[in-house]
């Protein structure tokens, strides 16, 4: 008897990318091919961002307040919850 699984990865996840809303997250949950995610590489940056999709808080950040902060605001958006 066989087993197989199917693996997924994902890398790059700043929220104030010019490329969306963590779509591709948000794609690869809608079509629930995979049995495990695996984040390859950067998930928060320490760089400050202003705009519309600004970081928070919204200047370099330093102190473990900071990170922290700074990892719930990327762990919210829909599309990371739904992956």
């Amino acid at each position: 008897m066989s087993s197989s699984w199917r693996q997924g990865s994902r890398s790059c996840a700043d929220p104030s990318s010019a490329n969306g809303y963590f779509n591709a997250y948000g794609n690869a949950a809608r079509k629930d091919q995979h049995d495990y995610v695996i984040h390859l590489g950067d998930y928060i940056y320490e760089s400050a961002a202003g705009g519309k999709r600004a970081h928070s808080p919204a200047r370099i950040i330093f102190s473990l307040w900071d990170y922290r902060t700074r990892h719930g605001q990327v762990r919210t958006p829909k599309p990371v919850t739904d992956l």
